[in-house]
């Protein structure tokens, strides 16, 4: 196991790694600082989410060993945020969502290259970039539980057929396990068209329901939750409800009651949600580039 200092905090990391890590996060904050002066000026709200969330709450920046940015935002301001990008028609940004024939996954990814892209299809320009962030997009929740469960399993079982766009995706893929139950499926998935995939991505998204919350079908962290209604939605006007919060040397959006989304995502198996205490670092050997918060 390693061990060396980084942002002041002891990490499982090599050197080399940090020097790499350092530069990356470096490129995402110019990038979101970008995307949030355009979300601002445009009265576009966000919040940050998931490792992003935790990082500002116990970290006022980047989780020290964090590879990546998270945000969330409703549908209706996504669209909003698109359509703003698309009209700059500027060349160093790249937005990738279920509609896009090359990625066509239901998480949203703006890729940035401060020379400018040469490609316009996701697998090439994921090579050129030098910045990303993940966009989760909210939709209103079905009132149904069950309905609810049953967009999240199929945005899941389209998520995994979409994989098929990456190259050597097998290499990529993490656990024994996941390679395994991929190569099973290899046959079937190769099989569905990618038109049918975001045909399908499409009326889970835009599909009206009448509620009070908001749900993430499109997160690939809804995917591992043991799905119960209460915990997995969040109120329309908790969500809308953002406040300033300090991230590194800049100052970006959060929801008002990031404890009480922390707690309730991050506590599941672990233990009651009230004693959830996310501000204490995880063991060293899990302070590494694997999305241990």
């Amino acid at each position: 196991m390693l061990s060396n200092i980084y942002k002041g905090v002891e990490v499982n990391i090599s050197k080399s790694e940090i020097k790499e890590l350092s530069k990356l996060q470096n490129n995402f904050l110019e990038f979101i600082k970008m995307l949030h002066d355009i979300m601002i000026e445009n009265n576009i709200k966000y919040s940050l989410i998931w490792g992003s969330m935790i990082g500002a709450a116990r970290h006022q920046g980047f989780i020290p060993w964090d590879d990546d940015m998270d945000i969330a935002m409703t549908l209706e301001n996504y669209l909003k945020l698109k359509k703003i990008i698309e009209l700059k028609n500027d060349n160093r940004i790249k937005i990738f969502d279920w509609n896009s024939k090359t990625f066509a996954r239901s998480l949203v990814k703006i890729e940035f290259s401060k020379k400018g892209f040469k490609n316009n299809d996701y697998p090439n320009c994921a090579l050129e970039t030098n910045a990303s962030v993940d966009i989760v997009v909210v939709v209103t929740a079905p009132k149904s539980n069950f309905k609810a469960r049953y967009n999240i399993l199929k945005t899941k079982i389209l998520w995994t057929i979409s994989l098929k766009l990456i190259p050597n995706v097998n290499k990529q893929i993490g656990s024994f396990k996941k390679k395994m139950l991929f190569w099973f499926l290899k046959p079937f998935i190769f099989l569905v068209p990618i038109k049918f995939v975001i045909r399908s991505v499409n009326k889970v998204i835009y599909k009206k329901y009448k509620s009070d919350r908001y749900y993430m079908p499109t997160s690939p962290f809804a995917y591992k939750l043991k799905f119960n209604y209460e915990l997995n939605t969040i109120k329309k006007s908790m969500f809308n409800d953002v406040i300033d919060i300090k991230f590194e040397n800049y100052k970006l959006l959060i929801m008002k009651d990031y404890d009480w989304v922390i707690k309730h995502a991050y506590s599941k198996g672990k233990c009651k949600i009230e004693d959830y205490d996310y501000k204490t670092l995880p063991p060293l050997q899990e302070r590494k580039r694997t999305h241990n918060y």
